[in-house]
């Protein structure tokens, strides 16, 4: 009997660990981690926004530009595309999932890993016209929002 009951309960904490992993683990966006990826990549976040803002560039862009895929983004082929180039890599191998350009406004997107009922947006943004918490220089701002589903 003592069995039995010891059986279900190790059951049910492997269910309530699991059911807690999947869906209530909190969001690892947080304001610290934004604002330190800014800080630690403050010079590929303005490469990046400025060449899609300058040439008012609406792309979403969720990878590396490859000749078989490059987002809508036109090569110019010149120094500033080339270091838009660099400071993508250095985005998206680091922190960065996705980068949203409507020619105005960017937004660097942050890996959430929290759980499904938990998660958010976390996002550096650049914007002459939208605001948000400021991170200390001209037109940039951070954002955490409830992710839309």
């Amino acid at each position: 009997m003592a069995n039995k009951i010891i059986k279900a309960l190790v059951i049910l904490i492997l269910l309530g660990a699991a059911a807690y992993v999947l869906l209530l683990r909190p969001s690892s966006v947080t304001e610290d981690r934004l604002r330190a990826n800014y800080r630690d990549f403050k010079g590929a976040y303005a490469d990046a926004a400025s060449y899609l803002t300058r040439y008012e560039i609406s792309a979403g862009i969720d990878g590396l530009i490859t000749p078989e895929n490059d987002f809508d983004v036109p090569n110019k082929n010149d120094d500033e595309y080339r270091a838009f180039n660099i400071a993508l890599q250095k985005l998206m191998v680091n922190d960065c999932c996705k980068i949203v350009s409507d020619g105005k406004t960017v937004r660097f997107y942050c890996e959430d890993i929290g759980g499904l009922l938990r998660q958010q947006d976390g996002y550096v943004m650049y914007s002459t016209t939208e605001k948000g918490t400021p991170l200390g220089d001209d037109n940039w701002y951070f954002r955490i929002e409830e992710k839309k589903k």
